[in-house]
């Protein structure tokens, strides 16, 4: 871990102007995590609007932090061939695609038409969270992994 952080150090230090990437990560989902909180509570008695509207929140978030995570990591993979933030951006692009199907099964009449898709959002979720862990997981593992085979 030390020399994969040492070798992302020196990458932001040849590219000054990606080294605001992981700032504007943490700081998109900070600001998205609490605007969807806020809106999620904002009105009770609206409970299934402000929960659809959070979803769009958390899902334009997080595919804002995947295009971060793409626009870092293409150049870190063409200089070092770490592949840990392409790997993230794949991880969170699940998300949207969970968000989707939750927010459009929300809408009483696409739940009528297509009821099979909608009964399988808790399977959506359990695998969104394995996507979610598991793609970042191997990549870490074949960084580590390839380490040990250059020493």
């Amino acid at each position: 871990m030390w020399d994969r952080q040492k070798r992302r150090m020196d990458f932001y230090d040849r590219h000054p102007r990606l080294g605001t990437v992981p700032y504007l990560i943490i700081g998109t989902l900070v600001l998205v995590l609490a605007l969807s909180t806020g809106l999620s509570f904002a009105n009770p008695s609206a409970k299934v609007y402000g929960y659809a509207v959070s979803l769009v929140i958390i899902d334009v978030g997080m595919v804002f932090i995947a295009g971060l995570f793409v626009l870092a990591g293409r150049s870190l993979w063409r200089e070092d061939r770490d592949s840990t933030y392409l790997a993230l951006a794949l991880g969170f692009s699940g998300i949207p695609v969970w968000g989707l199907l939750e927010a459009v099964c929300l809408n009483g009449t696409v739940f009528t038409l297509l009821p099979t898709l909608c009964n399988a959002r808790p399977s959506a979720g359990w695998l969104l969270g394995v996507w979610f862990l598991a793609v970042p997981t191997v990549s870490i593992v074949l960084g580590f992994r390839r380490f040990l085979r250059d020493r």
